[in-house]
């Protein structure tokens, strides 16, 4: 016997808001699994879980969900719960004791100035580790080619140019050094920034 209770329809505007929330939260996972890059497969599976509960609750795609709760109370009880392992691991992330300063510029960041190196006087720091994330770089590839102005366009092919210049220096998805202490990664696969970076 199924349930008499579950996900009602989404509307036009609760679409919209799950669509919002999904990006956004994918923005953010991005950036959160910078901190651990290296999970062991327990640590792995518990963000896996986490994940995949989230993505579900919010598309609720209909289908027949045994997880869905009779009352709203208890479905935040339970999203509680099962998202919860993102701040214990946010814990685990600060007990590793890893002092790496880490940059993760957004795409204004760098259309207003790409030149990575130059982010020490507000980092505060000589040395750092700058992230440039597969989201920012699809972002940049999309406004140079579709950016509402010839300025921004002509930006973000700039930044573009700048980050696909560094490959000469190695692996990008290694890491490479741009100056002194400072060095640039691309998350997550080499191959995915060079097919953005064409």
């Amino acid at each position: 016997m199924a349930a008499d209770w579950g996900w009602g329809a989404s509307d036009e505007k609760t679409a919209v808001a799950q669509m919002d929330l999904i990006e956004r939260y994918s923005d953010w996972s991005e950036r959160f699994m910078l901190l651990l890059p290296n999970p062991t497969p327990d640590v792995r599976r518990k963000i896996t879980d986490a994940d995949k509960f989230f993505r579900r609750w919010v598309a609720r795609d209909g289908g027949f969900d045994h997880s869905i709760p009779q009352t709203i109370d208890q479905a935040k009880a339970i999203a509680a719960r099962e998202l919860a392992v993102f701040a214990e691991l946010l814990d685990l992330a600060a007990y590793r004791g890893d002092a790496t300063v880490r940059v993760v510029p957004d795409t204004n960041t760098l259309l207003s100035n790409p030149a990575v190196e130059e982010y020490a006087p507000v980092v505060g720091s000589s040395a750092y580790l700058v992230h440039i994330v597969t989201t920012v770089l699809g972002e940049l590839d999309e406004l140079k080619d579709r950016g509402r102005t010839p300025d921004v366009r002509e930006k973000a092919a700039k930044a573009v140019r700048r980050l696909k210049g560094y490959r000469d220096r190695g692996s990008l998805a290694e890491g490479v050094t741009v100056a002194g202490k400072i060095r640039l990664r691309l998350e997550h696969r080499e191959v995915d920034a060079r097919s953005v970076l064409q």
